[in-house]
């Protein structure tokens, strides 16, 4: 039987000494292996960042200090909302809602400085959440971007000029076409682009420092990339691994139609497609907004004992705390 690692969220909320100390007992009482330390303000000012990454310091230090392997878990990998970078764009030239685009230089760049210093502070797994992946929906009929970023990738990949309005007539089609393909390829490339960049980042601080990535079911080869690869070049010269996706509060959240047991399904066809990849894999043990709003600890426990009961997972990222 796998030695099966539980992982547990620290909100960044909860980082006054009292709360740590308090959460350090519930932590040993519940056999915790790794506690990633949340970053709610990733797309903060410096000057705020100095005054979280002081506050962070603390808790890794603290935290390793008490023998538990640490983590930083980032907000969202796509810059969601934020608008000083560029918007993905879809099929019909009109911002894709709030997501911003991975190929984008200026999105780069700040992940590549935030990942160095996460790197500082000496933690064992940098996270980036959530969804990894370019398949947002929007307004446009197909999903994806095609910013001025990603359209130099389509020409790069077709070694010429793409035609656009064939893309668009050709996407749906039965038969598989080159259009699609170099769409879908330029998509993976920009992801797999963007991860390399964070990694190259991370090694000028501290190489032995891991990247973990949150899958998204588009992650298994609709962005034209796969999770598998996105998170061996994520590993650098360190063992690769990824937070899959399917949790416990879509049984409850009104927007997804999911009953529990389609969950315990999708995560198990994850971890088949992960097999003897080499992968570290942590199941969505999340219970949004936990405990006492939506999601019981109930759904909790019921999807914690399915992926045990499964045998394929490697641990879990278990939502057992408020944050």
């Amino acid at each position: 039987m796998k030695n099966y690692k539980i992982s547990i969220p620290l909100s960044g909320a909860h980082n006054s000494p009292y709360i740590r100390e308090q959460a350090i007992i519930q932590y040993k009482r519940a056999g915790i292996s790794r506690v990633f330390v949340g970053y709610p303000n990733v797309y903060g000012l410096p000057e705020v960042d100095e005054k979280i990454f002081e506050q962070y310091k603390e808790s890794v230090d603290l935290l390793h200090k008490e023998g538990f392997e640490v983590g930083l878990w980032c907000a969202s990998s796509h810059g969601r909302g934020f608008e000083a970078f560029d918007p993905q764009i879809n099929d019909k030239g009109e911002p894709n809602g709030p997501f911003k685009c991975h190929a984008g230089e200026d999105l780069i760049k700040f992940h590549e400085e935030k990942a160095k210093k996460a790197a500082a502070l000496g933690v064992d797994v940098y996270m980036l959440d959530d969804d990894f992946h370019q398949q947002h929906g929007g307004s446009g009929s197909i999903k994806g971007c095609f910013c001025k970023h990603h359209k130099k990738l389509f020409d790069e990949v077709c070694g010429g000029k793409l035609d656009f309005d064939l893309v668009k007539e050709k996407f749906w089609d039965d038969c598989p076409n080159p259009y699609r393909e170099t769409y879908l390829r330029a998509l993976g490339l920009s992801l797999e682009r963007f991860v390399e960049r964070i990694r190259k980042a991370i090694d000028t601080v501290n190489p032995n420092m891991r990247l973990a990535l949150c899958a998204h079911m588009a992650d298994y080869y609709w962005n034209g990339t796969d999770i598998i690869t996105l998170a061996k070049i994520a590993a650098g010269n360190t063992k690769p691994i990824i937070r899959t996706i399917g949790a416990p509060y879509w049984d409850y959240f009104s927007a997804y139609p999911d009953r529990l047991a389609s969950v315990f399904e999708l995560e198990r066809a994850e971890f088949e497609f992960l097999k003897n990849s080499g992968v570290e894999t942590m199941a969505e043990g999340d219970s949004f907004p936990r405990p006492r709003y939506t999601c019981s600890s109930a759904q909790l426990e019921l999807f914690d004992m399915a992926m045990r009961a499964d045998g394929k997972a490697d641990g879990i990222l278990k939502y057992m705390l408020c944050y």
